[in-house]
């Protein structure tokens, strides 16, 4: 009888043992996805705010697809980049989402660019801005190989789809403590303004096969800032098939032919651009067209389109010419 009630207390002091070692487990933390940060971008649906959110991502030009980045920096005194991943969501998707994990509890700031690439290009391994190991797409209109604070426009600016050269970007500061994070979808917008200069009398077009537009314009992006600095001279070749040369476009109720469609970088502060420069090569073999000078002063806008219209085909070099 004894023995029997001393096992009937072992089996007891067991149990309470076990009860113990359970509400102590059941003490410890269990969220397994504490570092866990997720992030949902949408884009733009047109040029002009106010926008009505689009249903889904726009469209891509032809061969192209749409690249995603994400960029995530500490904010030190000498700031670090801690994360970045590249993605390319399906034509049917109606946003971008993004998932990392950041361990470190802290302030951060991300920042996020999108443009078109081949439909083609594949992933490799690359070190950018520091950070070694990041499976990247590799750039095409954009360089973004020094991360995104120094984005650059590239050698390989699109001929024959201009609309190729349109790019997204925003930021967004966070602060990650102890706990998943899941920050508030954030829109990106376009850092361009898309220029369009035109020729007025059609019967003037038919006389040029060619231009060459030669400015000045702002070629490096910052998405941390959203500022565009650095000023460069370019030279773009417009002709037929190539960036909307011939397009249709109404100005002011009338119908234009497009000699060239561009994407300049712009500030949030509206500007001017400089002076800009079209040399014309004639359709009749031997004849020559007069190079012609549009004055500094068409306005610099962001997210805007700006059709520039004028006789510019056969007139004489001169400051006054009329756009």
């Amino acid at each position: 009888m004894k023995k029997y009630h001393l096992y009937l207390w072992i089996i007891a002091l067991v149990g309470l043992m076990t009860s113990c070692s359970q509400d102590e487990t059941d003490a410890l933390p269990t969220d397994t996805n504490a570092n866990r940060v997720t992030l949902t971008a949408s884009l733009p649906a047109d040029f002009v705010q106010p926008q009505p959110r689009s249903r889904a991502l726009p469209t891509a030009p032809a061969e192209h697809k749409l690249r995603c980045i994400l960029e995530v920096w500490d904010t030190e005194d000498t700031p670090a980049l801690k994360i970045r991943q590249e993605i390319c969501p399906n034509a049917e998707d109606t946003e971008i989402d993004f998932s990392f994990e950041l361990a470190t509890t802290g302030k951060y700031k991300a920042l996020l660019w999108a443009d078109y690439i081949p439909t083609n290009q594949v992933t490799s391994t690359k070190e950018i801005a520091g950070l070694a190991g990041v499976s990247s797409y590799g750039d095409n209109y954009y360089t973004t190989t020094n991360g995104l604070k120094a984005v650059e426009i590239s050698n390989t600016l699109p001929t024959t789809y201009p609309e190729a050269g349109d790019a997204f970007y925003t930021n967004a500061e966070f602060t990650k403590d102890e706990k998943a994070l899941t920050i508030p979808t954030v829109t990106l917008t376009r850092p361009f303004m898309k220029l369009t200069i035109a020729e007025k009398n059609a019967e003037r077009f038919t006389s040029c096969n060619q231009v060459i537009v030669r400015f000045n314009t702002l070629y490096k992006f910052d998405v941390a800032t959203g500022n565009a600095t650095g000023t460069a001279d370019y030279n773009v070749v417009a002709t037929n098939g190539t960036r909307n040369y011939g397009t249709d476009i109404t100005i002011g109720g009338k119908t234009c032919e497009t000699l060239i469609c561009l994407y300049v970088f712009a500030n949030a502060a509206d500007g001017t651009m400089d002076d800009i420069t079209l040399e014309f090569t004639a359709t009749e073999e031997g004849k020559s067209l007069p190079t012609v000078t549009i004055p500094a002063g068409i306005p610099l806008k962001r997210n805007y389109r700006v059709n520039a219209a004028g006789n510019l085909i056969g007139e004489p070099s001169s400051s006054t010419v009329n756009m």
